[in-house]
């Protein structure tokens, strides 16, 4: 049986990400700028980008001014295919590499993995012997956006309650003091460890909100493992493919009611 698509699909954004240790100053209410040597991550942007080029990524984009010191964990660099392309985009910093897909080139995650398995193998294969022993910090991100085409014409509240059976329940009486259930602008958020997968938690907020100046139900999905990753791109797929699945089996409970709209179709 082949995997099932979504032509009508609410997605914004994918995003993919690792981590790693990197030495900080610890000053009490100040960032964590970075203290390791500038020559080490140098050596492995040199190389890195190099690799990538090679990938396709031929727009380099410098995230952070050369005048303002790095700060762990934060892009440094982005990367794209070409300067005018939105996705996919490569990010690296100080102890972070990210890769970000969405619309309209992002189908699924089986056709969107090998992009995921080249980046990360760029990565893996250019840490300098003086890098990063392993990774320790694993994410995989999905941002969706319902809007009217899969809303029907409901409100926020209406739709989170009814179609993507999110439970609001306050005392009684409360509710009764709105105008309308329609003004009503709600919020869900929550976060547990996973049962079964050691050292991985699960955020899933869902959300009155905007994009791209349209209203829309906003639902966001984070998976993350917070533990030690070999540098081989095997193990690091590994993880980032149980992640996905995962936040798959969430996405496919939370709209369930919505299938139709979104049009699946199966590939092979």
């Amino acid at each position: 049986m082949g995997n099932i698509t979504y032509e009508n699909a609410p997605l914004v954004e994918l995003i993919v990400e690792l981590r790693w240790n990197v030495n900080v100053a610890n000053v009490p209410g100040a960032p964590p700028f970075i203290t390791d040597k500038s020559s080490v991550f140098d050596y492995w942007f040199n190389r890195f980008s190099n690799e990538l080029e090679g990938l396709g990524y031929n727009a380099i984009e410098r995230l952070l001014p050369h005048d303002i010191p790095p700060v762990a964990h934060q892009p440094v660099f982005r990367y794209r295919k070409k300067r005018d392309s939105p996705f996919p985009i490569v990010q690296f910093g100080h102890g972070v590499f990210s890769v970000n897909a969405g619309p309209p080139g992002y189908v699924s995650w089986e056709k969107f993995r090998p992009e995921v398995e080249n980046s990360v193998g760029a990565l893996i294969n250019t840490i300098p012997s003086d890098g990063p022993s392993e990774f320790v910090f694993a994410m995989v991100r999905y941002l969706d956006a319902f809007r009217d085409t899969l809303k029907k014409g409901a409100s926020n509240f209406s739709f989170m309650k009814n179609d993507l059976k999110v439970s609001l329940q306050l005392p009684h009486g409360v509710f009764d003091l709105a105008e309308s259930e329609d003004e009503i602008i709600p919020t869900m958020a929550l976060r547990f460890p996973v049962k079964g997968k050691e050292n991985s938690q699960l955020t899933l907020q869902v959300a009155a909100g905007q994009v791209n100046k349209e209203t829309a139900t906003v639902m966001d999905m984070t998976h993350v493992v917070k533990d030690t990753i070999q540098k081989d791109v095997s193990q690091v797929l590994s993880v980032l493919d149980s992640s996905h699945d995962i936040l798959h089996s969430v996405f496919e409970v939370m709209t369930s009611q919505i299938k139709d709209r979104m049009r699946p179709s199966e590939n092979s």
